[in-house]
């Protein structure tokens, strides 16, 4: 017999939830979970939103019964930016596009990739000085953006990185001004203004990313890049054809997003709560100069680095990029002993499930001893920053390893220090990321 599912958070006054989401979405979504327990209903919006906090029922959703779901509303918002790429496309469309670009991460591609990670990151690092004042995070976009167009297209697009910038921030505001109910937001989306940011982003983007595949076009020669792999690639599984330059578009940009903006996001908190941390930050840099000895790191010793792992798992753990994954039944689906309505939203939370005390005790805090020991004891959706299932995430393998390469390169020459007490800031729309900057100062190690 399938048990009623119980009525989460109710407004005592109109709009009580929507503030509260708007106001702190992820600390709603904690709250309601540790009150309401594994699966509630709760009206956002105007919408019956089923929220899913239980691992072993997050599994069925995203692993076991992922057949019977399709994605959430927010993802339609992103849709005029990433068109029908692998993060927003469905059924036979998201499986072909899989298919075609599951070369790109294959382990001999991941490794030639290392070496171009590896040169940017040095770069990068090599051109900071003694107590110079930075700002992390456009240090880290920077760096993001270099790698992520060198692997893409074989080339760093220096004189393209300010408008991909704006456009990444352009879009950011888009999305906070659809979320959120204060003063301004609604006044740019009454004014229109946030309409303008979002068309204006989108023109950046395509813009940049249909010269570069109309030029490519023209090359019919394999660069090594992943540019090269899309546009030269053929569906032997299916109807033998490529992909159109619109098709093309669709994933160049729904990986230079992915690429830049949340590996960017999640190393500028890495780097910062190590160094809010000095001793998990010293056995770090420890590893690193017993495995590395003041050398970069390639692609074998990506894989050796345990703490700079460690330190970039807790970091993903703490402040995972994808927070919050929103599905749509496209059937009655029978969860656990709950049965979801078709049509029902339903949104589960890696975000949620990464603060769970049952399985991370002391789950605010930042600590290099849960990895790996812990993982082996972990339910299998208790830690899913990657997410799971048939979307999980095709390049993670990748960001593994972008993340170590950038680490070593930073930390065995650098200390970032902090120029602002207390925690850094966050802002939550459809990925989790500082929510301005993170000002401080380089120091050298000695």
């Amino acid at each position: 017999m399938m048990k009623p599912i119980p009525t989460g958070p109710c407004s005592r006054f109109p709009f009580e939830n929507e503030l509260s989401w708007s106001k702190n979405a992820r600390e709603f979504l904690l709250r309601t979970a540790q009150k309401y327990g594994d699966i509630c209903k709760f009206r956002l919006r105007g919408i019956d939103l089923y929220f899913v906090s239980d691992p072993e029922l997050v599994r069925e959703v995203l692993v076991t019964q992922d057949k019977l779901f399709v994605k959430g509303l927010g993802f339609e918002r992103i849709r005029p930016w990433l068109g029908n790429g692998l993060v927003t496309s469905e059924g036979e469309v998201h499986k072909r596009q899989r298919r075609l670009l599951q070369s790109a991460f294959h382990r001999q591609r991941i490794e030639a990739y290392a070496q171009t990670m590896q040169e940017e990151a040095e770069k990068a690092c090599a051109s900071l000085q003694d107590g110079q004042a930075i700002d992390l995070l456009p240090f880290i976009e920077d760096v993001a953006f270099r790698i992520a167009t060198a692997c893409m297209f074989d080339e760093n697009l220096d004189a393209e990185r300010p408008a991909v910038i704006q456009a990444m921030r352009l879009s950011s505001r888009y999305m906070d001004a659809v979320k959120s109910y204060s003063v301004a937001a609604l006044w740019r989306r009454w004014t229109g203004q946030a309409e303008k940011e979002k068309w204006e982003a989108i023109r950046l983007l395509h813009t940049m990313v249909d010269g570069i595949i109309a030029s490519r076009r023209q090359d019919t020669e394999d660069r090594g890049d992943l540019l090269s792999m899309l546009v030269l690639a053929l569906d032997e599984e299916g109807d033998g054809k490529g992909l159109s330059d619109q098709e093309v578009r669709d994933q160049v940009i729904t990986l230079l997003v992915a690429g830049f903006d949340t590996i960017a996001s999640s190393l500028t908190t890495c780097i910062y709560l190590l160094a809010r941390h000095p001793d998990a930050e010293q056995c770090v840099v420890d590893e690193m100069a017993g495995l590395l000895g003041g050398r970069p790191a390639g692609f074998a010793e990506s894989l050796a680095l345990g703490r700079a792992t460690a330190a970039f798992s807790e970091a993903i753990r703490l402040y995972p990029a994808g927070w919050l994954l929103p599905r749509r039944a496209t059937a009655d689906v029978q969860i656990g002993d709950y049965l979801i309505p078709e049509n029902a939203t339903v949104v589960v939370s890696p975000y949620v499930n990464h603060h769970d005390p049952r399985y991370f005790p002391d789950p605010e805090q930042f600590k290099l001893e849960r990895w790996p020991e812990q993982r082996g004891g972990l339910p299998k959706m208790a830690y899913y920053p990657f997410g799971a299932g048939s979307r999980v995430c095709i390049g993670q393998q990748f960001a593994w390893m972008e993340a170590n390469i950038v680490l070593a390169s930073f930390l065995q020459r650098w200390r970032f220090e902090p120029a602002f007490d207390g925690p850094l800031p966050y802002k939550s729309t459809m990925s989790l990321r500082p929510a301005n900057s993170c000002p401080g100062f380089i120091r050298k190690r000695t």
